[in-house]
């Protein structure tokens, strides 16, 4: 992708990744809450109520990181499924 190291280095773009990361996380709420409804109901519900929360946080990180460090870059915007791979690829390999 053109521009990667520009895009790789604005905060937009980790406050993206940040984003993404804490939809994983919220993944992992949601099926503990799930799990947690086969024995109690009440505490179940809570914990999926909280994960969906999450998620939400999770995609207005992600919206807003990948829309701003897109209008950041130089020349023509780069098309979405780019940016989402770059995104899914510094998300989970860890790139700092």
């Amino acid at each position: 992708m053109d521009g990667d190291e520009a895009l790789r280095g604005s905060a937009s773009w980790w406050t993206a990744v940040w984003g993404y990361r804490v939809a994983m996380v919220a993944v992992v709420v949601i099926v503990a809450g799930l799990v947690t409804m086969v024995a109690s109901t009440g505490s179940g519900q809570w914990i999926i109520a909280a994960g969906m929360g999450l998620v939400v946080v999770a995609d207005l990180m992600v919206l807003t990181g990948i829309s701003r460090a897109g209008r950041s870059l130089p020349g023509k915007r780069p098309p979405f499924r780019t940016l989402r791979r770059a995104l899914l690829h510094d998300a989970l390999h860890g790139a700092a």
